[in-house]
């Protein structure tokens, strides 16, 4: 059996998996009574940030399009950047 589990914090929603081998095998090791599990989510206390940390960053390329390095950190959602044909292509 799998259980969703789903957290709702500073206006953030996050989901993870619980598998109940999980809480089996505690239960084996002896956890009888109680028994917790740490599961990470990915949502970030202060809450969402409003500033883009990376408009007007330097950036580093490989066989990107022509336009690709300024359009990665122009802070302009209508742009997109490109990796061309080629292989091993990074930003």
């Amino acid at each position: 059996m799998v259980f969703l589990v789903r957290v709702t914090s500073a206006g953030q929603t996050d989901y993870r998996f619980l598998k109940s081998l999980e809480a089996n095998a505690a239960y084996w090791r002896g956890a009888r009574d109680n028994w917790i599990c740490p599961l990470r989510f990915a949502i970030n206390r202060g809450g969402p940030k409003k500033e883009n940390a990376a408009r007007k960053a330097s950036v580093n390329t490989f066989n990107i399009g022509r336009d690709g390095p300024s359009c990665i950190t122009n802070g302009d959602l209508k742009t997109v950047w490109e990796s061309g044909c080629g292989e091993n292509a990074y930003f």
